[in-house]
């Protein structure tokens, strides 16, 4: 039980609270009260209404008149719900005309308001490319760029962001903006401009140069097919070696290649390309030599100094060595005609020079043994095998100084016999003086002739004269080296 003055708990039955001294008894007594008295006066009051119906009968009619009504505007509503109960198509045209004409005033304030906002920002597009373009030609490039994205902000065609765009992927370039800008306005011409390969190329640029190779292979998935087969041996900036880094077992040369207007530089001593003082500027393909382990570390930089990402290419050349062709004729002297026989692997050629040079690819081949040419001579001999690979060159030096029958001083003495009138000084009675000169010994039809030179001191002569070897036998002779050809001496 609770005290209803100060809500304390009470005891069971008991009368007085403890805490308020509040008589609980008198209080339950007055709320009884209460209730009697609110129903007594509920019930007066219906009475009252009923005895002054009765008292005032005016009020009752007008009571009466307002039931009655009542009961026509019911019947007028009933009446009129079974009237469109009986005409419902009457009611379904109004409604679709309803709906009809509000749709329309819909979509003309739609329209309205889209060709008012297109006018607007066509303006505003007109006009910041106009003073954008402006900035431009004055080379202010910060200003002109502000300019172009507010027009951006402002355009409302493909052709008008087209445009923009383009101007502020320029912009960035010449400014060496941020590359993931650059890279947002490339993603957005390259969806302006499906079939613009150049684009295309730039953006694979950006993709290469900051790792991005997943979005590659997804912007070649997506291009159309015209433009594919344009890429499909795109390099870009990075620079692309050819042959790819490996082992090798021969010389090599290394073509380094990349597309667009780039410099392409590189160092072979695996120092940093980008800050060595080594670094070379490429412009023909690189010649590996000798054997060992080759870096090639290599990088580009545009017409705007933006620099590709760097590239590494190992190679390593480790020679197959080929043996040194074998001689049969050693170093020496020697009197009588012999042959330089030369021999070497079944899969190599064999190369000789006489003139002192190494002898390569380009020298005189050797087919059969050689005849040991008169003279001092260095013989140098290389084998080639068909890899290109050289053994080392093998030298052998002959003097080769056959010994003749006749002199050579038997021989002047002989040819001399053919002029007379001359003395033992070479002098003719008229004073004029012979001029015997020794020129070399040359083969002749299988047959060495001492080649003498005659002349007079004067100039009013001059003719060649030959003289065996070996019988001492006196020609005339014309030609000259390899070619000379004998005349009777009458």
């Amino acid at each position: 039980m609770i005290c209803p003055v100060c809500g304390n708990t009470l005891k069971e039955n008991q009368m007085i609270c403890d805490h308020c001294g509040a008589n609980i008894k008198e209080l339950q007594r007055t709320s009884e009260l209460k209730k009697q008295k609110s129903v007594s006066s509920m019930k007066q009051g219906l009475d009252l209404e009923d005895e002054l119906l009765d008292e005032y009968p005016g009020k009752a009619k007008k009571k009466a008149g307002q039931e009655k009504k009542q009961k026509n505007v019911s019947k007028k509503s009933t009446d009129k719900s079974h009237s469109s109960a009986i005409d419902p198509k009457k009611n379904r045209k109004k409604v679709i005309l309803v709906i009809v004409i509000t749709v329309v005033a819909v979509l003309a304030a739609v329209l309205i308001t889209f060709f008012v906002r297109k006018h607007i920002m066509d303006n505003k597009y007109d006009k910041y490319m106009k003073e954008g373009k402006g900035y431009y030609q004055q080379e202010d490039y910060t200003n002109a760029r502000t300019r172009f994205i507010e027009a951006a902000r402002n355009a409302t065609s493909n052709s008008q962001k087209s445009e923009v765009y383009s101007l502020l992927y320029r912009i960035d370039e010449i400014l060496t903006a941020d590359y993931r800008e650059k890279i947002d306005f490339l993603e957005i011409l390259v969806d302006l401009n499906k079939n613009e390969t150049q684009y295309y190329k730039d953006l694979i640029v950006l993709y290469q140069n900051h790792d991005m190779d997943a979005q590659i292979d997804a912007l070649k998935a997506s291009a159309p097919d015209s433009v594919k087969s344009e890429l499909e041996n795109y390099v870009g900036t990075i620079p692309k070696a050819d042959p790819d880094a490996g082992t090798y077992n021969n010389v090599m040369k290394v073509s380094l290649k990349a597309d667009n207007d780039v410099t392409i530089y590189y160092t072979t001593d695996g120092s940093d390309v980008t800050d060595s003082n080594s670094k070379k500027e490429y412009s023909a393909p690189i010649r590996l030599k000798d054997e060992g382990t080759f870096t090639i570390r290599t990088y580009s930089i545009d017409s705007y100094g933006v620099s590709s990402k760097e590239a590494v290419y190992t190679y390593t050349i480790s020679f197959v060595h080929v043996d040194a062709p074998v001689v049969s004729l050693e170093s020496g002297s020697y009197k009588e005609a012999k042959k330089i026989e030369v021999t070497a692997d079944n899969d190599c050629s064999i190369y000789y020079t006489t003139d002192g040079s190494t002898p390569t690819k380009s020298s005189e081949k050797y087919s059969e043994p050689l005849d040991l040419e008169k003279g001092n001579l260095m013989y140098q001999f290389v084998a080639i095998n068909k890899d290109g690979i050289s053994s080392d060159v093998v030298t052998k030096i002959y003097d080769y100084s056959p010994t003749y029958q006749c002199s050579y001083a038997s021989a002047l003495s002989k040819l001399r016999g053919y002029f007379p009138g001359i003395d033992e000084y070479n002098e003719y009675e008229d004073g004029k003086i012979a001029v015997f000169t020794y020129n070399e010994i040359a083969e002749i039809d299988e047959q060495d002739y001492y080649i003498i030179s005659y002349s007079l001191d004067d100039g009013s002569d001059s003719r060649k004269y030959a003289v065996s070897c070996d019988t001492g036998t006196c020609y005339k002779v014309s030609g000259s080296g390899d070619d000379y050809q004998l005349d009777s001496m009458e």
